[in-house]
């Protein structure tokens, strides 16, 4: 009976009783590990400043270094095992190692604010044994959640089998990692941040002994995914990719976000609600990320309206990124214009010299680049992966995640070294940023923006839609399925005529 049940299974595979519960095992790991990774980074730089007494335009640098580290990590993890070490079970017990380091790490950052020896006295700067546990933390976050993401993105891969099961699968864990993201938020700036690390503690063990439980008990496909390709195939389609892939570079600049959370750092916070007095400012970049896969949604449904109207035709997934950059550069516009503002408040006030004093400007102005980032990622990210996966790499979802790793990497990387160069050849960006220029500093990635935007409309006219043949082939198969009932249908009709005369 087992035999004959692995045969109908095929060589490797689980049955259909054990590959659903290796599904939610799978599931429950990733969203565990996502959640904790979103938690850790959800409020670093307010970390750094009130725990580490660290001026906000270094915090916001630390802050970069980290999440370049995490990216490229990710890349490189995925680069290694991919071409290096193909085996399944060596991928298992890979990410079963970095899921430990990345437990290791969160554990030490929920152990440094509760340790008093591990954080500087208020006003002082951190010594060097407290900087060396802070890195050291940072660095096992970075490495851990690193190594483990490329290693869930093939495991989900080879679990599901479907890719529309695995990419379903993928926004339901960001939306997860979302409300988690929140609620780190909240216990960090209303309770205490070792409750809010705890969290992120309390998810990443819990993914680790689900992912245990599942292994130990065999649960896990160990055979690839039928959907996986080489990256040989197709070439060409690979060029006008990584040229489409390469003018996202200015979308994935965290500068906005990070800084916006410097300038509500600035600003009149106050809410009158029962239970926030003041407006956490992390809250304006978790604004952004809890509207994208809502407005991703009626992004989708848009497909279904004509464009034009007597045509019948839906916008193309090139055209919906292109609308995503156009959004991209007014959410930066728009940011500019209130910094702007806020400075002239500032200078009004006479509080140029005065860098802990609250400027009389509500920060929900802050709000309208947010949700203008918001419909620039929606319009983005699924355009995006439905021209990698279903024009470029058929049903290889999995290539698309690495290129927005890397874009991401990249792209922090560029924030660090555009916040550096800026701060040492200008004086836009300081520590008190009511002496500084923070709006030329959004004019300037505006600019950029355009630039970019320009570039992309080159690449995107020399991109080539191409229909693949696994593709024709299914379309084929529908044909002769139609005109084969279309034949039946007529052959029947004469019978049903005799029928009827008789």
């Amino acid at each position: 009976m087992e035999a004959t049940e692995n045969r109908a299974n095929g060589a490797g595979q689980t049955p259909s009783g054990d590959k659903k519960k290796g599904c939610a095992s799978i599931s429950v790991t990733m969203m565990g590990i996502s959640a904790a990774a979103c938690g850790c980074s959800a409020n670093l730089i307010l970390f750094f400043i009130r725990e580490f007494n660290m001026g906000s335009i270094t915090a916001t640098l630390i802050n970069y270094c980290t999440l370049t580290c995490y990216n490229f990590f990710a890349f490189a993890g995925f680069m290694v095992a991919d071409s290096c070490f193909r085996s399944t079970s060596f991928r298992f017990s890979l990410v079963t190692i970095f899921s430990f380091i990345s437990l290791l790490g969160t554990i030490m950052l929920t152990l440094i604010p509760a340790v008093q020896s591990l954080t500087p006295p208020p006003y002082e700067s951190p010594s060097r044994y407290q900087y060396g546990v802070l890195y050291l933390a940072l660095a096992l976050v970075s490495l851990g959640f690193g190594g483990t993401r490329f290693g869930f993105l093939h495991m989900t891969a080879c679990q599901y089998g479907k890719m529309v099961d695995f990419m379903v699968f993928t926004n339901f864990n960001y939306f997860f990692a979302v409300v988690i993201f929140g609620a780190v938020i909240y216990f960090d700036d209303n309770v205490s941040w070792s409750l809010g690390f705890g969290i992120c503690v309390v998810a990443n063990a819990i993914a680790l002994i689900v992912f245990l439980f599942g292994k130990r008990k065999g649960l896990y496909c160990q055979n690839e995914p039928q959907w996986k390709i080489s990256l040989s195939e197709n070439s060409q389609g690979q060029d006008d990719t990584t040229e489409v892939q390469a003018s996202a570079l200015t979308k994935s600049f965290s500068m906005l976000t990070s800084l916006t959370t410097v300038q509500a750092l600035t600003m009149d916070r106050s809410i009158d609600l029962p239970y926030f007095k003041n407006v956490p400012p992390e809250s304006y970049q978790f604004m952004n990320l809890a509207i994208s896969p809502f407005l991703a949604l009626l992004c989708q449904l848009s497909k279904l309206l004509a464009y034009p109207y007597n045509t019948g035709q839906t916008l193309t997934p090139l055209q919906r990124i292109g609308i995503g950059r156009v959004f991209n550069i007014i959410a930066i516009v728009a940011s500019a214009l209130i910094e702007s503002r806020r400075l002239h408040i500032v200078r009004t006030h006479d509080l140029t010299n005065k860098p802990g004093s609250v400027v009389p400007m509500t920060s929900s102005w802050l709000v309208v680049p947010q949700l203008l980032l918001g419909f620039a990622h929606s319009f983005h990210l699924l355009a995006q992966a439905e021209a990698c996966s279903s024009q470029v790499f058929p049903r290889s979802y999995i290539i698309h995640e690495v290129m927005i790793i890397l874009s991401y990497g990249i792209g922090n990387y560029l924030s660090a070294t555009i916040t550096v160069l800026v701060s040492l050849l200008t004086g836009w960006l300081s520590n008190n940023i009511n002496d500084g220029r923070l709006d030329y500093v959004f004019w300037m990635l505006a600019m950029i923006g355009v630039v970019n935007f320009g570039y992309y409309l080159v690449s995107a006219k020399r991109y080539k839609f191409q229909q693949h043949n696994d593709e024709a082939s299914s379309d084929k198969k529908i044909e002769n399925k139609t005109a084969k009932k279309i034949v039946k249908c007529k052959d029947t009709k004469p019978e049903a005529k005799v029928v009827t005369e008789a």
